[in-house]
């Protein structure tokens, strides 16, 4: 979605940033999968009729088992591709290589593997955007890539990688069917995001997403507004302390690993009056290294909007 940024009538991105969710160093597995495990599971436990004083004691015993198993929260289950097997492929997505990864990715179809399926669905998004979509419509393209998604997370609900792309898929698969549609998965897209975080406060592309998610509301077109208060009775709270807030902790977890992220904070600290810091994280999306076609977007804007809040040469 595309809001315009406030007053200075520039639009944050030129295109969604859910279009071009590739950050210059992509993120690794952490704690378990590709992204995102720890903390505990949104799934709820089934109650059971327990009659008898062992079965209790069992289930006690298993219920402690279930809870040091998911502190510990393994890297990879059994049906998973090794990380020896997964690291070639992130390899040629860092390369930007989409069909040799398409490719490479065929021999593990047969895998119902969460991370086979995320990779799948991010590889499918990638080519969607370079208009690869051997002979489908870009929507069913994206229908295909939300549904990998989506399946990645009925495989495991605690692979954060699974829920950031979900989210981003989500708003591809919506941009199609209109603004009513892409407003109200809003919550829906927010709350996977945050799913992700919790379960890898170091993923710092969900980071930048939850950031982009609160200044795009909190600048979003009085039009815009207007049809979210028609249609769902207002529009989330939110303030650019949430957009620096997200945006400072992927910048401590990657360090000028997204331009956009640079930006974002620049903004941010331009509504809340913080010139200094402003200037600061302005200055250093200008400088930082360009490997995209959306990082040369975010430049663009980036300049365009330094030299409205700090006129001179830069």
């Amino acid at each position: 979605m595309r809001y315009s940024l406030g007053s200075t009538g520039k639009r944050l991105c030129s295109r969604s940033v859910w279009q071009a969710v590739r950050p210059s160093v992509p993120h690794r597995p952490v704690a378990t999968f590709h992204g995102y495990h720890g903390n505990q599971s949104h799934t709820s436990s089934h109650n059971a009729v327990l009659r008898t004083v062992g079965v209790l004691l069992a289930a006690s015993t298993l219920a402690e088992e279930k809870e040091e198993e998911e502190v510990r929260s393994p890297c990879y289950r059994e049906e998973d591709p090794s990380p020896e097997q997964l690291a070639p492929l992130d390899k040629l997505y860092d390369e930007m290589k989409f069909e040799e990864l398409e490719e490479a990715l065929a021999q593990f179809e047969h895998l119902r593997s969460a991370e086979v399926l995320w990779r799948r669905a991010r590889c499918q998004w990638e080519l969607i955007k370079i208009g690869k979509l051997n002979g489908q419509s870009k929507y069913s393209a994206t229908s295909v890539a939300f549904s990998l998604a989506e399946q990645a997370l009925e495989v495991d609900e605690r692979n954060a990688a699974a829920h950031r792309w979900r989210a981003i898929l989500s708003n591809g698969l919506t941009q199609a069917k209109g603004i009513k549609a892409q407003l109200n998965d809003l919550p829906n897209m927010k709350e996977h995001l945050l799913r992700a975080v919790e379960l890898d406060p170091n993923d710092a592309t969900a980071l930048t997403l939850l950031g982009q998610w609160a200044i795009e509301l909190k600048e979003m077109a009085w039009y815009q507004r207007k049809i979210v208060n028609t249609l769902f009775g207002g529009v989330p709270h939110t303030t650019y302390e949430e957009v620096v807030e997200y945006c400072e902790r992927a910048e401590n977890v990657a360090p000028g690993a997204w331009n956009r992220n640079l930006f974002l904070l620049g903004c941010a600290y331009t509504r809340l009056g913080n010139r200094p810091r402003a200037r600061c994280y302005l200055e250093r999306t200008l400088k930082a290294p360009i490997r995209t076609q959306d990082d040369q977007k975010v430049a663009d804007e980036a300049e365009s909007f330094y030299r409205k809040e700090f006129p001179g040469p830069l």
